[in-house]
């Protein structure tokens, strides 16, 4: 017999949440994106993690009225950001040779992301007027067995739904 008062376990209520949650049907897998820049297609298989993009609305507007009672309501729809994406580099060096030239020669670049899968419906965004920075990226003596990762990090002026 227990110390503690009133402690049982409720089988039934842990059934319903197991049952609802395997009602809601498969999840998207992380690994399941294809992200694209429009003109260096090549590049799509070297990407090995990215972001979304944010979905939000601008500061939030904000009005007092009588006694200081405060409100605040959405502000403009923010359709601008940044995202960070690691592509792997090649022993041809073409990710930093395409690096270099999108950011050398001032290119926007426009960028598909794009959830993809077994049994999925294709669903993403267009990343528009991109700008493209190459952050510093890690080498390692003592590791033999990981890729050279190139981090990215990519200012989106306009996003739209695909």
């Amino acid at each position: 017999m227990s110390r503690i008062p009133n402690v049982k376990g409720d089988i039934p209520l842990l059934k319903r949440a197991y049952s609802k949650n395997v009602a809601m049907g498969e999840r998207a897998v992380a690994s399941d994106f294809e992200m694209t820049i429009k003109g260096y297609e090549d590049l799509t298989v070297l990407v090995r993690t990215a972001q979304l993009p944010e979905i939000s609305r601008g500061e939030p507007v904000e009005d007092f009225g009588l006694y200081g009672q405060g409100f605040q309501q959405y502000g403009a729809v923010k359709r601008d950001g940044d995202i960070t994406v690691n592509m792997v580099e090649l022993k041809t060096g073409l990710v930093q040779d395409t690096l270099f030239e999108i950011i050398e020669q001032k290119k926007y670049v426009t960028i598909e992301m794009v959830l993809v899968g077994e049994g999925q419906q294709r669903r993403g965004w267009q990343l528009e007027d991109c700008i493209v920075k190459a952050d510093p990226g890690e080498l390692d003596t003592s590791n033999r067995v990981g890729t050279v990762q190139i981090p990215i990090t990519i200012h989106y002026n306009w996003c739209e739904r695909l």
